[in-house]
């Protein structure tokens, strides 16, 4: 039997701070996008923001034992969030491949240029299985969340995203025009009806959601299971 493979501290140390940022990206709690601003709540996400960034502080001193990573890791978690809210759903998607990219690059490279190691070891497995692991799970994260706004973005590109702001805009236009004014209650039991059609849309937009986030998580536990081979053994 092949013995396991072994990694340097400082891709180790990599591969941790990567999962901790998808972590705190992706799997903590849902971002506010710019359609959704007006129904967001943007209380509760803020004391969940604050907490996210306390993690992402302590963890990522704890694991590279260097204020100025964790500061940066802090800044990276706060910016995120911020930038998507306020960004037009079309370009959401370059928004998300950009800063994954970031995320790979920048910290991989500022880690080997400081020289830091990782300071959290287990018993369990050896550091190669530890950064497996660590990269699957941040994988899977972003193909989950991340690949949701990917998603999101290319069809608002496209202009094929439904959207309920602007059918209700063009039903009530279409009514209007249709019927006359006194005529109000014409007027409510087409937007009635146009309601039940909108949460059917609704139901078909999160199934396809749905749908899609098990064919992402299939494809990376395919891939996922293939690149760890390869990297422990």
């Amino acid at each position: 039997m092949m013995s396991a493979k072994n990694i340097s501290p400082e891709l180790l140390l990599w591969a941790e701070i990567l999962l901790l940022l998808m972590i705190t990206s992706y799997g903590v709690s849902a971002d506010p996008l710019k359609e959704e601003a007006q129904e967001f709540g943007w209380r509760a996400w803020g004391a969940w923001l604050s907490l996210r960034l306390v993690l992402v502080g302590f963890v990522s001193y704890s694991l590279g034992n260097s204020w100025l990573l964790s500061a940066v890791m802090i800044l990276a978690a706060l910016l995120q969030p911020l930038i998507r809210s306020r960004l037009p759903m079309q370009w959401v998607a370059e928004f998300e491949c950009f800063w994954m990219l970031a995320l790979i690059v920048m910290p991989l490279m500022y880690i080997r240029h400081a020289h830091l190691v990782s300071h959290w070891h287990t018993a369990l497995l050896n550091d190669a299985r530890v950064g497996a692991v660590c990269l699957a799970a941040a994988t899977l994260l972003f193909v989950i969340r991340g690949g949701t706004h990917i998603v999101r973005g290319i069809l608002r590109k496209a202009g094929t995203l439904p959207s309920q702001k602007d059918a209700i805009v063009a039903e009530i236009a279409a009514v209007a025009a249709a019927v006359p004014l006194p005529h109000l209650d014409a007027i409510e039991a087409e937007l009635t009806a146009s309601e039940v059609e909108l949460s059917i849309d609704v139901k078909e937009l999160n199934r396809g959601r749905l749908i899609g986030n098990l064919e992402r998580i299939v494809l990376t536990l395919v891939v996922a299971g293939a690149a760890i081979r390869l990297w422990v053994f």
